[in-house]
């Protein structure tokens, strides 16, 4: 590393308490400035998570003994007494749940600090970001057991979080901009159907790892909230199939809202994400490929409006016609049953000569990553059959809405 950097990590310390700063030189005078760095770096990780320095330093501290060989036993205990009993507890419960550690760290660990699951997951977590930065084999490979171990109930939303920050860690620098090219090529791309009434099916709405990404991030069932009406659609799923069904929808402003203000590094990492797609698809260019592609009649002055919408189940929705002030509707399939090639949304026929009578016409297939586009008609009726669902059905609705 050069001297400049050496200079620049030894400046980023002087912060920290006088007992770090000696480690730090006692390190940097071993070379070993990326340990150093990550130290430094899972600190200030913390910190910005609104987190106490006791939990800062365990940060740190769990780091040392994972992954320093080199000896520092005096400068590292000087550490440890200088930051405390709580630090030090928290540290070693990190650094246990590895099995590559040395016998002379595999000290006793207090059990109640186990208890401790939230404290234990920013810790796990920041060295999971830091550790992913480094790209070094080895380490990652301590940390995969780390979390290997986690997953088995110590902390399941360290675990949770290690899966999402790898996805989302393995998207390019520019995959909010690439989702967003794709987006609107496949937009343009589409050639609306006329019968039975102007539609357009793309697959491929976005890069597949941002699919996934999207998948792997999609909030839990607790955030969303229960549809309006949400009695008369249970009865009205068990009257067609014997059971109850569930629906429920999240508005996406109501998600960043909460988001902007958790501190909560799960939800941290679904509002970073979800903000970024929020804003490709209200983008001017998406909106104009839209207006271009299937309402180029049409003012194209527009609110956008986006949530999410999960079924559990069972899953029914009568044929019927969007309000007036919506032009148009997009539906983005993201999760639900792998085999679902009769279980996407339906469109029906419509017989002037007898309004009341509605035949079924077709059935898109729920095809994960792909678009369903739907411009208001007067006879643009739409809905879902009747089925049963193995597993949660989740769509995206972007509705066009008349300013």
């Amino acid at each position: 590393m050069h001297t400049t950097d050496v200079n620049s990590l030894i400046r980023n310390s002087e912060s920290f308490p006088t007992c770090f700063q000696q480690l730090v030189k006692d390190l940097l005078a071993c070379g070993k400035a990326q340990l150093v760095a990550r130290c430094i770096k899972a600190i200030s990780l913390i910190r910005s998570w609104n987190q106490n320095e006791s939990t800062c330093f365990a940060a740190a501290l769990s780091l040392l003994l994972i992954q320093d060989d080199t000896g520092h036993d005096s400068s590292i205990g000087e550490f440890e007494r200088a930051i405390g009993e709580r630090s030090r507890q928290l540290a070693i419960a990190v650094a246990k749940l590895t099995p590559s550690l040395s016998s002379t760290t595999k000290l006793a660990v207090d059990s109640t600090v186990l208890t401790h699951h939230q404290d234990i997951c920013n810790i796990i977590a920041a060295l999971a970001l830091v550790t992913h930065e480094s790209s070094d084999p080895s380490t990652m490979e301590q940390l995969n057991n780390l979390f290997r171990i986690v997953s088995g109930g110590v902390c399941q939303a360290a675990y949770d979080f290690y899966l999402s920050s790898n996805v989302l860690l393995a998207l390019p620098a520019d995959a909010h901009q690439s989702a967003l090219r794709q987006a609107c090529e496949r937009v343009r791309e589409s050639r609306p159907t006329v019968a039975p009434c102007p539609h357009a099916f793309t697959t491929h709405a976005f890069p597949q790892p941002y699919h996934e990404a999207m998948v792997r991030l999609l909030p839990s069932l607790s955030r969303f909230q229960q549809i309006p009406n949400a009695t008369l659609y249970e009865k009205l799923c068990k009257h067609a199939l014997g059971i109850s069904g569930n629906r429920y929808h999240l508005w996406l402003r109501d998600l960043l809202k909460v988001g902007e203000h958790s501190r909560n590094i799960d939800l941290d990492l679904q509002t970073h994400f979800w903000r970024s797609a929020s804003e490709c698809l209200t983008s001017s260019p998406f909106i104009t490929a839209l207006h271009d592609t299937f309402l180029p009649n049409s003012r194209p002055e527009y609110d956008v409006a986006i949530r999410l919408v999960k079924e559990v189940g069972s899953v029914y929705l009568a044929p019927h016609l969007d309000m007036p002030n919506k032009p148009l509707t997009l539906l983005l399939y993201i999760a639900g049953n792998e085999d679902a090639t009769t279980q996407g949304t339906s469109l029906y026929d419509f017989n002037k000569a007898a309004p009341e009578t509605l035949r079924l016409s077709k059935t898109l297939p729920f095809s994960h990553n792909s678009f369903l586009i739907l411009p208001r008609t007067t006879e643009s009726f739409h809905g879902v059959e009747a089925h049963r669902l193995s597993r949660p059905r989740t769509t995206l609705h972007l509705y066009l809405q008349h300013r």
